[in-house]
């Protein structure tokens, strides 16, 4: 029987997801521990009553990776996009370790005569 032009392209193709896949068990493997050491990062946070949103490493980190991308052709606006979202998950981790900030109560204030 003759193969289907459909069955001739997926074998084209095959080497290659086979090599996507490899690459994105390799990012899921690091985001895992990424992942990991946000948790010790977390515990330390509570520890030591550390906030956990940090606006200026927020920035380091989505700067850095742009310019690493930059390096490779690779769309800023899609690394930003990524980091973006790594780091909004990793604060709900952290949320979910060190407990949300407790809001201060709000004092009454005092009338002025």
């Amino acid at each position: 029987m003759k193969e289907s032009k459909q069955d001739i392209i997926k074998k084209k193709l095959a080497p290659y997801r086979r090599r996507i896949d490899k690459i994105d068990d390799r990012i899921l493997e690091l985001l895992d521990e990424r992942f990991g050491i946000a948790r010790v990062v977390a515990a330390l946070k509570k520890r030591d009553n550390i906030h956990i949103i940090h606006p200026k490493r927020v920035q380091e980190v989505k700067d850095r990776n742009v310019a690493t991308a930059k390096k490779y052709g690779i769309p800023h606006k899609m690394v930003l996009n990524i980091y973006e979202l790594i780091i909004g998950e990793m604060h709900k981790l952290e949320i979910s370790i060190k407990g949300k900030p407790k809001k201060k109560k709000a004092t009454p204030q005092k009338r002025k005569a």
